[in-house]
């Protein structure tokens, strides 16, 4: 318990450190102020295969006595790595890596500034998704699934975040859209409420406005849809 809290404490401490604009390689121990000595640590890393348990397949006595919701050998934390990285959105989310008793290194995000108990919750609904949709024949054979992740709020204000690698952020993805265009994103208006500035804006919006509309109502990428989930 007590190596619990004081791991925890130092994450609640590099979640609340300040970091200057721009900057996005830090240092855990000299700019976030973590420390290190908080590990080798015994309880287990933070991840969705760590954390879910593992339900029974059958309710037998003879069974149930020697299952197992969680694995033998659970994964622990061995070392913080001490390079971290801030990624530039609005909380200044921070990037971390850990070394497992395993041998291999597992990041994760330390998110402040936000509650992610909802977000919490919502996993744990996906979760429960992903079953009925393992249990059902034709999504199964579809392979329907809900990429879920491992959500840890340390507070109602802060916490810890699976790092799921190969994904790129909406904005990251709308803003390269949009400049593709020659649309600039986070406009403001001049105080003399310029007309001219406002016509143009509004009409760069109305023809991203065309292209919403026309991707949600044809039917032909509809049928294209509902033809490539029957694949």
């Amino acid at each position: 318990m007590n190596q619990g809290q004081k791991f925890s404490d130092e994450l609640l401490k590099l979640c609340g450190a300040p970091v200057e604009d721009r900057v996005m390689k830090v240092s855990l121990a000299r700019h976030l102020g973590f420390n290190h000595r908080v590990a080798p640590c015994r309880l287990v890393i933070p991840l969705e295969t760590t954390l879910t348990p593992i339900l029974p397949a059958s309710h037998e006595t003879n069974f149930l006595k020697t299952f197992r919701a969680f694995a033998n050998d659970p994964i622990t934390i061995e070392t913080v790595l001490d390079e971290g990285l801030v990624l530039l959105s609005m909380q200044r989310p921070r990037k971390i890596s850990i070394r497992g008793s395993d041998g291999k290194v597992y990041s994760l995000l330390c998110k402040p500034k936000d509650d992610l108990r909802k977000d919490q919750r919502l996993m744990e609904y996906n979760t429960m998704i992903n079953r009925f949709l393992k249990r059902d024949l034709e999504s199964n054979k579809r392979r329907l699934y809900i990429k879920t992740y491992a959500v840890t709020p340390l507070n109602e204000r802060c916490g810890l975040i699976e790092w799921v690698d190969g994904l790129r952020p909406l904005r990251e993805i709308v803003t390269k859209l949009l400049k593709a265009r020659g649309i600039m994103i986070n406009v403001s208006f001049p105080k003399s409420d310029d007309e001219d500035s406002r016509t143009k804006t509004r009409s760069q919006y109305t023809e991203i406005k065309h292209y919403l509309t026309e991707t949600s109502s044809s039917d032909s990428k509809l049928a294209a849809f509902s033809k490539l989930l029957t694949k």
